[in-house]
C-alpha cells in the first residue's frame, strides 16, 4: 500500500507545474497587451467628445477672386509747373481707414515742424509773398468819396536778390496841387527776408517839400538810428517801418488766416515818423470795397483805430483778395485830423 501511494504524488506534480507555466504565459500576454493599449492611447489623437465631432466633409472649388483695380492717379491742378504735377502724380494713393466713430478723441498732434512755424519763426517762401509787380494808385486829400484826386502814383514790390526785398511808393501831384508840392512825395523801404517775414534795414522818406528823414535798424546793437533824432530808439522783435507793415500784414494773412477773424488783433512793432511802439491792427471787416469808377473788389480791411488810436493819428490798409494780398486802399489820418487817401486804380 505504501509503494501505491508513491506514484500519486509524482503524477500530481507535473499537472501542478503545468498549471503555472500556463498562468504565466496568460498574464504576461495579458500585460503585453495592455501595455500595447496603452502606448497606442498615449500616441494617437484623443477622440473629440460627441458635441464637437464633426460631420462628412465636402469640398468646393473657389474662384480665383479677380485684384482690385489700382486708385486712380490725382489730376494735377490747373497752372502748377511740370515739375509740381510729377510730384503729384508720383505721391502713393493714401491708405483708406474707417471713420471714426463720433464719440473718438482726435489723436494728438505732432509737435510742430519746420513748414508749421509760426510767423515769429518762420521765413517766408517766394510763394507765400507778393510777387515783383506794382499798384497804380489815386491820391486824395481827404475821403475819396466826392473829391477829386490831388496826385497820381504807385507802388512798386521787387526783390533785387535773394533773400532782399524793396518797396517803393511815389506820389506826384497835379492841378492846383502841383503848385503847393512841386516835387513828387517819395519813400523807400530796404532789407531782408528772414525769420518773422520782413526785417527793414533803411527807410526813407521824402516829402514834396525836399525834406528827407531817415531810419537805420541796426539788428547787432538792437536799435533804430533815426536822422532827425540825437538818440537811437531800441529795436523790437518784428518791428516793421510806414511802407513795409502792409506787405508783412498780407504774408501773416497768407499762412495764418485763422488771426483774421472780424475782431481779432495783430500786433506789431512799429518804427514810426520818430517814435516806435507797438500798434494794434484790428480786422474792422471782410467785404467788398467799391473803388472809384464803380469797381467792386472783395478786400480785408485792418486798422489801428481799434486800440483807440485815433487822437494820435490812424492807418488804414484794405488788402486785396484778388490780386496777391496787395494794398488795394491805404488811409493815412494825422493826429491834427488831416486825411491822406490812397485807393488803387482799375478799370471797370
Amino acid at each position: 500500500m505504501a509503494g501505491l501511494g508513491a506514484p500519486r504524488a509524482a503524477s500530481v506534480r507535473p499537472w501542478i507545474a503545468w498549471k503555472r507555466a500556463a498562468f504565466i504565459v496568460l498574464l504576461a500576454h495579458f500585460f503585453l497587451l495592455f501595455g500595447l493599449e496603452m502606448l497606442l492611447r498615449l500616441l494617437s489623437p484623443q477622440e473629440l467628445p460627441a458635441q464637437l465631432q464633426m460631420g462628412p466633409v465636402s469640398f468646393q472649388m473657389l474662384q480665383e477672386r479677380a485684384p482690385a483695380a489700382p486708385s486712380p492717379l490725382p489730376q494735377p491742378f490747373p497752372g502748377l509747373s511740370q515739375i509740381a504735377q510729377q510730384d503729384i502724380a508720383s505721391t502713393p494713393a493714401a491708405v483708406q481707414t474707417p471713420p471714426p466713430s463720433v464719440n473718438t478723441q482726435p489723436a494728438a498732434q505732432p509737435p510742430n515742424s519746420g513748414t508749421s512755424k509760426s510767423s515769429a519763426e518762420r521765413t517766408p517762401r517766394p510763394d507765400e509773398l507778393p510777387g515783383v509787380g506794382g499798384v497804380a494808385l489815386s491820391v486824395f486829400f481827404g475821403d475819396h468819396a466826392g473829391n477829386t484826386p490831388i496826385a497820381t502814383g504807385s507802388i512798386e514790390i521787387s526783390f533785387p536778390a535773394e533773400g532782399r526785398y524793396q518797396i517803393r511808393l511815389l506820389t506826384k501831384a497835379m492841378g492846383w496841387a502841383a503848385v503847393f508840392a512841386p516835387n513828387p512825395l517819395f519813400a523807400e523801404t530796404v532789407g531782408r527776408i528772414g525769420p518773422g517775414g520782413l526785417q527793414p534795414e533803411r527807410y526813407t522818406h521824402r516829402s514834396p517839400r525836399g525834406r528827407e528823414e531817415v531810419s537805420t535798424f541796426d539788428y547787432e546793437n538792437g536799435k533804430v538810428v533815426y536822422s532827425s533824432l540825437k538818440e537811437p530808439l531800441p529795436l523790437e522783435k518784428g518791428i516793421q517801418d510806414r511802407l513795409s507793415f502792409m506787405i508783412q500784414l498780407a504774408w501773416i494773412l497768407k499762412i495764418e488766416p485763422e488771426r483774421f477773424s472780424v475782431g481779432e488783433s495783430i500786433l506789431l512793432p512799429m518804427a514810426g515818423r520818430n517814435k516806435v511802439e507797438k500798434v494794434n491792427f484790428t480786422v474792422i471787416s471782410e467785404s467788398d470795397i467799391v473803388l472809384p469808377g464803380g469797381v467792386i473788389v472783395p478786400a480785408i480791411h485792418l486798422s489801428t483805430y481799434g486800440r483807440g488810436e485815433r487822437v494820435r493819428g490812424q492807418i488804414d490798409v484794405w488788402l486785396d483778395r484778388t490780386d496777391r494780398l496787395l494794398p488795394v486802399r491805404i488811409r493815412f489820418e494825422e493826429a491834427r485830423g488831416q486825411v491822406l487817401d490812397l485807393l488803387a486804380v482799375r478799370r471797370p
